[in-house]
């Protein structure tokens, strides 16, 4: 198991970026491509749709396996307002893509550096069928300058593995960043405030969870 460097969330946020500012870029240059026949058949659906005639296709052949409501999004506008269903098309595809690739970065700042990784080494013990044989660490060096990673081994008992009674465990600043979200979401409810008040700590060092953890408190009803 190889610890990912904290240096390379900055580098992934980089690179989500700059996939965003491209991909716009691409397609205001590009404009809208060769209309495809799956363009026709949808937009034919949307037509149908529009109309009342339910999805069907301009051949009259009833079309169920995916939802019409991506044809209705594109053919409306145009019986409406007359605007080109290929141009508007195209527009809500470039909207969809900088969304999907801005959720992908805002995931990525969520997480931050050793998020999962913490979780599984947390687990990973004696108890749940994990003997540590032997770990090393080494330096890493990336854009933003040197680090290090780390390798752990383990001997595995297959008959022993159960991580049914294993918690939460995450880097102080994962869950710092987890908490504030939860305590100020309105509908976060108590129950789930107390679960993680009883199952979260920190990794490597779990004494940084309790200062954590108290925001929750107050919502827990503690």
């Amino acid at each position: 198991m190889i610890s990912k460097p904290p240096s390379e969330r900055g580098l992934a946020a980089v690179v989500i970026g700059g996939a965003v500012v491209a991909f716009v870029v691409a397609v205001v240059v590009g404009g809208p491509s060769f209309r495809s026949f799956d363009e026709a058949k949808y937009l034919g659906i949307g037509y149908s749709m529009v109309q009342g005639h339910g999805p069907r296709t301009i051949f009259g052949v009833l079309f169920l396996p995916h939802s019409p409501l991506w044809p209705v999004l594109i053919a409306a506008p145009d019986v409406w307002f007359g605007i080109d269903p290929f141009a508007w098309g195209h527009l809500l595809n470039a909207i969809a893509a900088v969304a999907l690739l801005a959720m992908i970065g805002w995931h990525v700042y969520l997480t931050g550096p050793n998020t999962s990784v913490p979780s599984l080494l947390a687990s990973l013990t004696p108890e749940h069928g994990f003997t540590p044989v032997a770990q090393r660490e080494f330096p890493s060096r990336t854009s933003s300058g040197a680090d290090s990673s780390a390798v752990h081994i383990y001997a595995v008992d297959p008959a022993r593995v159960d991580f049914s009674g294993a918690g939460l465990a995450a880097p102080p600043e994962a869950l710092t960043q987890f908490v504030r979200l939860l305590s100020t979401d309105p509908a976060t409810s108590p129950t789930t405030a107390r679960a993680l008040i009883d199952r979260a700590t920190t990794w490597p060092d779990p004494a940084a969870a309790g200062p954590i953890l108290d925001r929750l408190r107050p919502l827990a009803g503690r």
